[in-house]
């Protein structure tokens, strides 16, 4: 299994110097836009270049997997890798490929937060390396699952597994900020109503419960994916 980890390190790791060349150019990108901002109002600053960076990370991995896990299936079970070791080296590379760009988002986060305190001698308005340090470890693990999964339906179902899982990306994009927005502000609407009802039950349920049913969606995705892939066809 190592040796296959290696092959399938060498085989993507072009793909995981891009994600981590948007990540950085993303986060270049939101610093500039921070500093066009703070000459309007600098009573605080936030890490845009950070949020950015993790924009672009979860968004590639995510797209990435959804578009890009058929090529290199059929490519390399088509050379003689079996099912099952592209579906665990492919996964555990994808895994430490994200753990890696945890901790360069984490740097490159600490470096805002110094930077930002340096020049503008404000204080922040929100301190994003705790979620990230609280959120980034399960998103690594999650984000391989959720994109492999959009892949392996696009390659069972075609078209229709495909405009299904657009859909749904696009519901993610747009209508749960709003409802997360307009739930804050209790805004009288659908958008608001659905977001106020979601907190009262994202309230009411031990954080611990949602660690655990995060784990189960988690595996459930990986489990998923490999009920897919062992019986895919190549084509």
């Amino acid at each position: 299994m190592l040796q296959m980890i290696r092959k399938q390190i060498r085989v993507i790791w072009r793909d995981c110097l891009w994600t981590f060349l948007a990540v950085l150019i993303g986060w270049c990108v939101g610093f500039g836009l921070l500093a066009l901002l703070m000459t309007e109002d600098g009573s605080s600053y936030f890490t845009m270049g950070t949020l950015i960076g993790v924009f672009m990370a979860v968004m590639l991995g995510l797209v990435g997997d959804w578009i890009g896990m058929g090529l290199y299936f059929n490519t390399q079970v088509s050379l003689g890798c079996t099912r099952k070791e592209f579906f665990w080296s492919y996964s555990i590379v994808k895994c430490l490929m994200n753990f890696v760009c945890l901790g360069i988002l984490l740097l490159l986060g600490a470096l805002e937060d110094s930077l930002c305190c340096a020049i503008y001698q404000v204080g922040r308005e929100v301190d994003l390396l705790y979620w990230i340090l609280r959120a980034g470890p399960w998103a690594a693990l999650a984000v391989p699952g959720i994109g492999m999964l959009c892949g392996a339906l696009v390659m069972r179902f075609g078209k229709k597994a495909q405009w299904v899982t657009w859909g749904v990306w696009m519901f993610g994009c747009l209508a749960v900020p709003r409802i997360i927005g307009e739930g804050r502000e209790n805004t009288p609407t659908v958008f608001g109503a659905v977001g106020r009802f979601c907190a009262r039950i994202f309230g009411r349920v031990p954080s611990g419960v949602w660690l655990l049913a995060a784990a189960a969606a988690i595996l459930l995705c990986y489990r998923a994916v490999w009920a897919l892939l062992k019986k895919q066809q190549v084509t």
